[in-house]
């Protein structure tokens, strides 16, 4: 039998998978809309260097340009000294509008990107993904982790670990890289606080397993970083979002506190002698 006031069903836990997948629904629409205007701004731009291959780009035309547009016209930047070709106007042209078909693309609309916060980003990107692969490994976390929280500590908590945990996940990109034009999406960040609060509360039989995957996941993402494998993905985010979520469990509001003061809570996780959920 289940503690009184444990849920069965842990709703908020399912709430935030459904949002999830409902905004990549909308975000795989809006990427089949976009794909039309960035292949004639590729074709476009083609044109251009094939009627005009010596001409080049100006180099503050580049300034707010995506990574991607950015290295692909690395190689005809006008540089100083270099005299005008006739063709420079029409591959400027053809530049910018590659530029702001790349940005039309929902990747950069919803991504944070640091070097460009908005709090339009910020608030969008944790809940978006770019791959399927990264939304579904996101939606397993959430959903063992968050309804492991939600047995134990009520829905509020993993509303708070989840939001937390973003936006730590989201500080800890930006300070790691605050110049950065490549946005940052997922809800990496915030399911790793889902399950640095579960670790850092847990007792008993929980307490192994749970420290071990948050080794694991500490161990992966600090190599991984350190040797610059898998680019596209944010380990400083998994850090900060784990640190949130570690914090939590070590500092988490009481009723009986006094107003505004964080004080240590009872843990997380039941005691080897507790009833698990089911």
């Amino acid at each position: 039998m289940l503690p009184s006031g444990v849920r069965r069903v842990p709703g908020l836990s399912l709430a935030l998978a459904m949002l999830l997948v409902g905004v990549h629904v909308n975000t795989a629409a809006r990427q089949a809309g976009s794909e039309p205007r960035l292949e004639a701004a590729l074709g476009a731009f083609a044109a251009v260097r094939r009627a005009h291959p010596e001409a080049r780009v100006g180099g503050t035309l580049l300034s707010e340009a995506p990574p991607t547009v950015r290295s692909a016209v690395a190689d005809l930047v006008r540089t100083d000294g270099m005299v005008a070709e006739r063709g420079d106007g029409e591959l400027d042209g053809a530049t910018d509008e590659l530029m702001q078909a790349a940005l039309h693309m929902p990747q950069y609309q919803d991504g944070y990107r640091a070097g460009r916060p908005s709090l339009r980003t910020a608030v969008l990107s944790p809940i978006c993904h770019r791959h399927v692969g990264s939304l579904i490994a996101n939606l397993l976390g959430l959903l063992l982790l968050g309804a492991l929280l939600e047995w134990r500590a009520g829905p509020t908590a993993v509303v708070v670990v989840f939001v937390l945990g973003a936006a730590g996940g989201l500080a800890a990109h930006h300070v790691a890289d605050p110049s950065s034009l490549v946005p940052l999406l997922g809800a990496s960040g915030a399911v790793s606080a889902l399950l640095g609060a579960l670790a850092g509360g847990a007792t008993g039989r929980w307490r192994g397993p749970l420290w071990g995957v948050t080794g694991l996941v500490v161990v992966l993402s600090v190599s991984a970083a350190a040797l610059g494998l898998a680019p596209g993905i944010s380990h400083t985010a998994h850090m900060g979002g784990l640190a949130v979520g570690l914090l939590f469990s070590r500092f988490r509001p009481t009723r009986g506190g006094a107003s505004g003061q964080c004080t240590r809570d009872s843990a997380v996780l039941p005691a080897a002698g507790d009833r698990g959920p089911g």
